[in-house]
């Protein structure tokens, strides 16, 4: 069954406000262990990421300009290519994000306070995100890849409770697998939706 696409922007503000509050709750934790200064980096993130997340998307739209100048021209592969290293940069972007975020606060965190360094980091880092895809809800594409990217947050928060720290690298490609993953299910549905109503 399709899901209605306004059913998936629509999890945009219960998702922002349910960050928020862990932004809160993690904040008042960590001050009261004296962790404080990890506090920045989420702040920051947070602030300016209406600003600041527009300027690092303009790689990917160009690459989309040059999709829609293919597509006019008739030049499918070309087309293919500009699409596939469009969402292929907005993903890597998107993991990075994450995991510089949640990298920082968990490596500089005291270990008593790896709790709330967590919920802080994974909160701060995903209401950046929720701030900036809630100004168009209406691209659904970029709607589901930050719905992917909370559920990514929860697997790295539940990896790094239970299991450690893990190497960077490893943590932005299991960050960006997971938002790959849900963003090619997404898009393989709506092609199949497509075919279906073009029969």
């Amino acid at each position: 069954m399709k899901i209605p696409q306004d059913i998936i922007a629509a999890c945009l503000l219960p998702l922002l406000y349910l960050n928020l509050a862990g932004m809160a709750v993690g904040a008042i934790w960590i001050v009261a262990l004296s962790q404080w200064p990890v506090l920045w980096v989420g702040i920051f993130a947070v602030i300016f990421s209406p600003y600041l997340i527009p300027i690092l998307m303009i790689p990917a739209g160009i690459l989309s300009h040059f999709m829609g100048l293919y597509q006019k021209a008739g030049q499918a592969a070309k087309e293919r290519r500009m699409y596939v290293s469009s969402l292929a940069y907005i993903i890597m972007f998107l993991a990075l994000f994450c995991v510089i975020i949640f990298q920082f606060v968990t490596r500089n965190v005291a270990p008593a306070a790896l709790a709330p360094g967590l919920l802080w980091a994974a909160t701060s880092a995903m209401t950046a995100l929720l701030i900036w895809a809630s100004r168009d809800r209406g691209n659904v594409l970029i709607v589901t890849m930050v719905v992917a990217a909370q559920l990514a947050m929860l697997v790295l928060v539940l990896l790094r409770f239970f299991s450690g720290p893990l190497p960077f690298w490893m943590t932005v490609a299991l960050c960006g697998g997971v938002i790959a993953l849900v963003t090619t299910a997404r898009i393989r549905h709506e092609k199949k939706a497509l075919r279906q109503r073009s029969r």
